[in-house]
């Protein structure tokens, strides 16, 4: 999945029930071929759409550093966590 990470794209979903917004890495080369989801892989959903958004670039950018051989620690803050 690294090597592919460039060419991904944060998408945000609602979700009818809870009532939440999630975040999916869809693959535009593979017609938008769903790569990991914040909600199928970590239940994590959000209230509003720019805070699935925003935490789907943070994943995107996991998976970059982790490309290019960056360090990441795989610790994924949920929300209200401090980055800290």
């Amino acid at each position: 999945m690294s090597g592919r990470a460039a060419a991904l794209e944060v998408r945000v979903r609602f979700l009818p029930e809870p009532c939440l917004w999630c975040w999916e890495l869809v693959d535009p080369h593979r017609r938008d071929a769903l790569v990991h989801s914040g909600w199928a892989g970590e239940w994590a959903a959000y209230a509003s759409p720019e805070e699935a958004f925003a935490a789907g670039c943070v994943r995107l950018v996991e998976l970059r550093c982790a490309r290019t051989g960056g360090r990441v620690t795989g610790r994924r803050h949920r929300k209200g966590e401090s980055a800290a």
